[in-house]
């Protein structure tokens, strides 16, 4: 019985074997043709033009069409194989060279939105003898596929090939040829999209309206004492626009129609701990709301603090303090001193803004535990209290750690103590953390 089982699984291993060195001995003959290339896409439609009219009760036509996309390029034909003489009697299988697959069709190109049009009118009457063609161009086609190439094929499918190891010992063996694949044909491209209506916005006046000015910048350091005058206009949004319209008029739905321009003026004033100069790479941006409120904000790089008072349309804004946040960051260890109850962390503030800047002292220190060299247990983990801290002039700390309730049995001398400090700092309705690590051998 064990032979038996010995003899079949020789004979499976040998049967794996030669379908493997069949497998492994196909080969190509001819070259595979080359895939086409995708058609180009079309070309998109431009926008149509925006114009300002005046309408009046005599009848006007005004044409702000977009113009139509283009068609989408055709895609390219992909290329036959090319086909060599084929190898008679291998002793390995043959497959065909297969053609390329033919390209895509290109997209067709959007079509370009309708122009805008700004309505000046004293009467409904006005509008409604005023035609706005403001159709969005039409998409473009897409563009056809190219076709597949052609493949090679074989002139014999199959061929006996006989081997022999001694007078007695032959076998034959039978190999095949496959026909390549035909390449295939692409696929069409996409239309194009249809461009939008072009808005209209209504404005009951008979004169232009004046440019407006929202909002103002400037560099913080030339701020100080200038006034700057803004205004806006007022729309509300509504819908229906073509219904005021002639028949025929082609817009957006949706619409804007002028209420009013508020105005007002906001004067800066700079009383901070650092003066204006300090900050020359810092922008400020004054802005004037549809309420006619006015609003300061600074760039990124810059905290600022300070009070707003306001009077009729004019409004005060009082820079009490300010700080870059490249200063609020610039906090670094001084070194953890003496042991156990006496233990003490320096912490130096280069930038000397802590007497300005609120900052919360989170602590984390932990010990090596004496049975485990490199395991580390906690000893504390909480926030320090202000009556632990003293500061000179803000530009330096020193925070009493040895005063917290600690497990002073784990910070014994020569004991590796590893203190993670997270000040949480804040200032001007801004606040972020500062963390560094300090590890430390106790003497």
């Amino acid at each position: 019985m064990f032979n038996q089982l010995k003899m079949l699984t020789a004979a499976y291993c040998l049967s794996m074997l030669t379908w493997g060195d069949m497998a492994l001995s196909q080969r190509t003959f001819g070259t595979n043709g080359r895939s086409g290339a995708t058609g180009v896409t079309g070309a998109k439609g431009a926008q149509g033009p925006s114009k300002t009219i005046f309408a009046k009760t005599s009848y006007s036509e005004h044409i702000l069409q977009g113009t139509d996309g283009g068609d989408g390029g055709f895609g390219y034909n992909g290329r036959d194989a090319y086909c060599r003489a084929r190898p008679s009697q291998v002793s390995y299988n043959l497959r065909a060279a297969s053609g390329g697959n033919g390209g895509n069709g290109g997209n067709g190109g959007n079509g370009g939105n309708g122009g805008t049009a700004t309505v000046y009118y004293t009467s409904d009457a006005a509008l409604r003898a005023t035609l706005i063609d403001s159709a969005g161009g039409y998409g473009g086609y897409p563009g056809a596929p190219g076709y597949g190439g052609s493949a090679c094929y074989c002139e014999v499918y199959s061929w006996n090939i006989q081997t022999c190891n001694g007078p007695d010992d032959c076998r034959t063996r039978t190999y095949t040829c496959r026909d390549g694949r035909d390449g295939g044909n692409g696929r069409y491209g996409i239309d194009g999209r249809e461009g939008l209506p072009g808005r209209v916005d209504f404005v009951k006046r008979s004169s232009v309206l004046p440019s407006d000015r929202p909002f103002a910048s400037a560099g913080v350091s030339r701020i100080d004492g200038t006034p700057y005058a803004l205004s806006k206009h007022v729309w509300s949004s509504r819908s229906g626009s073509s219904a005021r319209l002639a028949p025929g008029s082609i817009v957006a739905n949706s619409y804007r129609e002028y209420q009013r321009t508020v105005t007002g003026t906001m004067n800066v004033f700079w009383d901070g701990f650092f003066p204006a100069s300090r900050f020359p790479s810092s922008s400020a941006t004054i802005s004037i709301s549809d309420s006619g409120s006015m609003d300061i904000g600074f760039s990124d790089e810059i905290w600022v603090e300070g009070t707003k008072e306001v009077s009729g349309t004019t409004t005060n804004f009082f820079v009490s303090n300010a700080v870059l946040e490249s200063d609020v960051d610039d906090l670094k260890s001084g070194g953890l001193l003496k042991t156990e109850k006496d233990l003490e962390l320096i912490v130096i503030d280069s930038s000397g803004v802590s007497e300005i800047v609120n900052t919360v002292w989170d602590i984390k220190i932990e010990a090596e535990d004496r049975f485990r060299r490199g395991r580390l247990k906690k000893v504390f983990d909480g926030v320090v209290p202000q009556n632990l801290i003293s500061s000179e002039r803000g530009r330096r700390f020193v925070l009493e750690l040895g005063q917290l309730d600690l497990d002073t049995k784990k910070l014994k001398r020569n004991t590796e103590v590893r203190v993670t400090v997270k000040a949480r700092r804040s200032f001007g309705g801004k606040s972020k953390t500062v963390e560094f690590i300090i590890n430390r051998s106790l003497r």
